[in-house]
């Protein structure tokens, strides 16, 4: 069943066929997705796909923006959006969009959202954390990450990455050996993903927030890092540099107003770090019993304090 159709009650509305014969299914209408990813292909390179999701969410259907009089839309981007989305169907890929109620409240409720969250692995996506830092980090650092992954694992929140080396990959991998979730958020589409695509296990949700087709850029990594921190409940920053990837990360928490966690290395070995102490959101933090502290003031779980385990016992923190 591939194309669009005419449903004869409202003649100038192009649906599915799927959709005009099961009217009942509870998903967003398949015309109101087709509308969507022609929205976002008709303004490629012209604006970032999130100022088209702004302009949906204002309207509250894409379809509604397609046929606006002041832009309205070629019929023949509506038809190929319509196959592209059955082709995608077709070859098993699943997505939500951001008129889906499955779609991440915290994230449709940031500026620009990605239009669509093409997804492996168990959904929907639930609360977490952003666990960053150096690629070439410390064994100090690596084994900060892994204590803090486990607390997260033990107060039910996923950690969400970027699978980058170092401390994500570190954090993700004791996350799921302590039996946590994670999320991973890709910097391309699926299509160029590879491996990188598949979830790591059955805890695993990997998204990406864009097309299947594109490729990694420098904007999309920026992207990607974008989305992660919009995803979060909140971040922690375990070691970086000057120049570190998690100064991004650090900068972006700030710009989205989301809880910044910073362990005192940070605070004390950057510029950048030691500039945010004291700024509204921004926690900087000892040892692991400081971080459990602030991790349950960030999301007000008590249980998070079961999570200090033996290396808050022993002043885990960088050598002097």
């Amino acid at each position: 069943m591939q194309g669009l159709v005419f449903d004869d009650r409202y003649p100038d509305r192009p649906v599915s066929l799927t959709r005009w014969l099961y009217p009942e299914l509870p998903s967003t209408p398949r015309y109101e997705h087709a509308a969507l990813l022609a929205l976002v292909t008709r303004d490629a390179g012209r604006q970032r796909p999130g100022r088209v999701t702004a302009d949906v969410a204002r309207e509250g259907s894409a379809l509604a923006v397609w046929e606006s009089p002041d832009s309205p839309g070629d019929d023949t981007l509506l038809s190929r959006a319509a196959a592209r989305l059955d082709d995608w169907e077709g070859r098993g890929l699943q997505l939500v969009s951001v008129l889906d109620r499955d779609y991440p409240a915290r994230l449709r409720s940031a500026p620009e959202p990605p239009p669509f969250l093409f997804h492996a692995g168990q959904f929907p996506v639930g609360d977490g954390m952003s666990v960053v830092g150096a690629r070439g980090a410390s064994a100090w650092a690596l084994e900060i990450a892994r204590a803090i992954a486990r607390i997260l694992a033990r107060a039910g929140l996923a950690v969400i990455g970027g699978l980058a080396a170092g401390i994500e990959a570190t954090a993700r991998r004791a996350a799921l050996d302590e039996g946590g979730r994670t999320v991973q958020i890709l910097a391309s589409g699926t299509d160029a993903a590879g491996s990188d695509g598949e979830p790591a296990g059955e805890r695993e949700l990997v998204l990406s927030p864009f097309l299947p087709d594109v490729a990694p850029t420098r904007d999309s990594v920026l992207r990607q890092r974008e989305t992660i921190t919009q995803l979060a409940v909140g971040t922690i920053v375990v070691e970086a540099t000057e120049r570190s990837e998690a100064r991004v990360h650090a900068e972006l928490a700030g710009a989205h107003g989301r809880p910044l966690i910073l362990t005192s290395v940070v605070a004390e070995s950057t510029t950048w770090g030691a500039a945010l102490r004291g700024q509204p959101g921004v926690r900087v933090v000892d040892d692991l019993h400081e971080l459990v502290a602030a991790v349950h003031a960030i999301q007000g779980l008590a249980t998070v304090r079961r999570g200090a385990g033996p290396l808050a016992g022993d002043g885990a923190r960088s050598p002097a």
